[in-house]
């Protein structure tokens, strides 16, 4: 017997948890947290697929995040933008 699927937009989506985070997330965090461990140790307190932790293992964060309503940029100042600021900020300290 067919199944008639039926749009209904009052339906729960169904999936993740909100705030569960992702499983790229939970390796990048592990990895800030523990510089020196292994994929066996991450396997072992995240109990996420091995599979899943090689696959996100050497991923670079995203240039950009939104999370929260809030946006964050990845960036890498230079020497002479670091100077800048330097400079700036020192001189409210009179």
């Amino acid at each position: 017997m067919h199944k008639s699927h039926t749009f209904c937009p009052t339906a729960e989506k169904k999936g993740r948890p909100k705030g569960s985070g992702t499983a790229e997330e939970r390796v990048r965090e592990w990895r800030q947290q523990h510089p020196e461990g292994r994929k066996a140790d991450c396997h072992r307190d995240t109990r996420l697929d091995p599979k899943t932790i090689r696959k996100w293992w050497d991923s670079m964060p995203p240039a950009v995040r939104v999370q929260d309503g809030h946006i964050t940029v990845r960036v890498t100042p230079s020497q002479a933008v670091s100077d800048l600021l330097v400079e700036a900020l020192g001189q409210g300290k009179d």
